[in-house]
């Protein structure tokens, strides 16, 4: 749900994948928790839910900071 992203403020800093391919993780920023909860319960990624758990593919959301 990328396209998403900027209709709350959310940016794709950086998309990462393992030499192998096994794995990809996506740097996300928002400028606000709340903005980010606004994006997760968007009904259009509820709906999309089904391909993304059909795609076999695992979140975790690890929130971060820059040091």
């Amino acid at each position: 749900m990328l396209p998403l992203l900027a209709e709350y403020g959310g940016r794709l800093e950086r998309r990462l994948r393992t030499p192998d391919d096994q794995v990809e993780a996506h740097l996300i920023t928002f400028p606000s928790s709340a903005d980010l909860a606004a994006y997760r319960a968007d009904s259009r990624r509820s709906a999309a839910a089904p391909l993304l758990e059909s795609s076999g593919a695992a979140v975790e959301l690890l929130p971060v900071r820059d040091v």
